[in-house]
């Protein structure tokens, strides 16, 4: 947790300037399920340019953070779905493939109820 915002904090200076654009990044520390909302906000000239670049830019950055733990969909996934563009009503999100490609796929997580017995 630390190290991703503390990577990303660093980064972003740079990917807003290179994306002429404006990075908020954060969440509520007291609600985990809010940890990683992002808001990209970029010139209403270009807007999509900037915008996919943006998210390019720190899809990017957390993949190699990341390497090939087994979170990095789910991590994904949770970025796709704190942008309004990119989501149903359903969850299902358009996100970059967790399988190290640059290629978009609708992914939805389904949450599996889970019970703990002890024996």
């Amino acid at each position: 947790g630390h190290r991703v915002h503390g990577t990303l904090n660093y980064m972003i200076p740079t990917i807003e300037e290179e994306c002429k654009s404006k990075i908020f990044f954060g969440g509520k520390d007291s609600d985990p399920s809010q940890n990683l909302r992002l808001k990209i906000c970029t010139p209403e000239e270009n807007h999509d340019l900037f915008f996919k670049k943006a998210v390019e830019k720190i899809e990017n950055v957390l993949v190699e953070l990341i390497g090939a733990d087994q979170s990095r969909g789910r991590l994904l996934y949770d970025m796709a779905l704190s942008y309004d563009t990119s989501k149903r009503p359903d969850g299902v999100v358009l996100q970059r493939s967790p399988l190290n490609s640059r290629e978009r796929v609708w992914m939805c997580v389904i949450e599996f109820p889970f019970e703990f017995i002890q024996g």
